[in-house]
Order: structure tokens, then sequence, then C-alpha cells
């Protein structure tokens, strides 16, 4: 079903019979309760919701416990506000994409994703970074291009041991360039797709089987090694 632009759309994650589930449902506005049931999906470790135009996200709170193996989670692309707050009790992510969505702020409860390692924030409206953000010693990752920021947290070039640092298309003042390095081809397939799309074949394919009006397969990298 093709979703125009005047529908919203929603997520709910909540889990059944020893599958974490995902329904999706869309209605004519926010405001409007009665919606439709659009699709469901079904994962384990890894929960590829990018793409799919979500405005709302909702985390039923009796399926946490049972999130306790989610090490993936990748909401880019879709026109998301908000992050639902059961999502801070998903300590065992270790990546977590949000980029291209429509986030004005990032809540300091990401602290509370101690083992996180990658972490993609690029292309939403973000003005600040909190300083929580320094807890994550786990994080390898982080890619804050394309916002709205003025300055970083001192935590994320002195206390952070990141390999990769991107910062590019922010009014950032002053910065170090210790920690910066230049966004490869790889880098930005990885922000398109989600890191484990790029080593992991099945959900490769998953990723490419997604209808061309949905995703630009150009900016997909062939033969990823």
């Amino acid at each position: 079903m093709s979703i125009s632009k005047n529908e919203y759309k929603s997520a709910v994650m909540w889990y059944m019979n020893g599958q974490v589930i995902a329904t999706f449902y869309e209605s004519a506005n926010k405001d409007q309760k009665k919606k439709i049931l659009i699709d469901t999906v079904s994962f384990s470790s890894k929960a590829y919701l990018a793409f799919r135009r979500i405005n709302s996200l909702r985390i039923a709170s009796p399926a946490i416990p049972y999130l306790e193996n989610l090490s993936s989670l990748l909401l880019q692309n879709n026109n998301l506000e908000t992050i639902p707050k059961e999502l801070w009790r998903l300590t065992n992510l270790q990546e977590l994409n949000l980029g291209c969505n429509q986030l004005k702020a990032l809540p300091k409860e990401i602290g509370l994703l101690l083992n996180l390692q990658e972490l993609f924030l690029h292309s939403n409206q973000l003005t600040n970074i909190p300083a929580q953000i320094g807890y994550l010693q786990q994080l390898q990752v982080l890619d804050l291009t394309d916002n709205r920021l003025e300055s970083l947290p001192g935590e994320v070039v002195t206390r952070m041991r990141l390999k990769n640092l991107w910062v590019n298309n922010n009014p950032l003042s002053t910065i170090s360039t210790k920690q910066l390095k230049m966004i490869t081809l790889r880098d930005k397939c990885a922000q398109t797709i989600g890191l484990w799309c790029l080593d992991d074949p099945d959900s490769r394919n998953v990723v490419l089987d997604l209808p061309d009006s949905i995703l630009d397969k150009s900016l997909i990298v062939p033969d990823i090694k």
C-alpha cells in the first residue's frame, strides 16, 4: 500500500509467542483515533525499521524484558520528532541509527546505553548534545553530520575513545580536528542502510528488495567486503 504525504504512520514494538513484533498503522492525521493496520514484521536481535515513513514509534513496556537480546535498532529515514522513553531501557543495543529524522533534541538518557558502539544521528535538527553521551565508553562511531550544532560537549573529544567522529555540515564555532575523519563511500552506505547490513548478506538482501520509491539503490555500495 502506498503512503501519501498527508497520511500519518505509526509503529508499535511488542512481544508475542517468542517473537519481537513491530506493527505498522496509518491514519489520515495524528489526531485521528481510527488506525488501519498495514504491516507486521518480526525479528530477534536486529530490528530494521528504516524507510517506513514512521511519524510515531511506541515500545510496549511489557516487551522490554524480552528485548534484552536486541543489538541493532535501525530507524533511519523516517519522520520521527521524538524518541520513546522505553528505548533507553534497551541497554544491550550496540547499534542505533536515528539518522534522517526530525529530531530536535537528544535526551540525557542516551547515557544509559552503555553497550552502544555505533550511534548515527545525521540529518536531524539537533542543536546540542547532552554531556551524558560521555558515559558511552564503548562507542566507536558517532555521526552528527548535517545538524544545527554550534558546540559539542567536551566529553566527546577528550573523554571518549571514538574511532570515527563525523560533524560535517554543522555551524560549529571551534572544534579540534584530532579525531575527525573523512566520510568514505562505505561510511555513507552505513548511514543509509546500517552497519550490520554491510556485512550480513541476508540483511543486505532485505534492504535491496525494498521498492525503489522507498530507497535510492544508488546510495548502496555493491559487493562490500
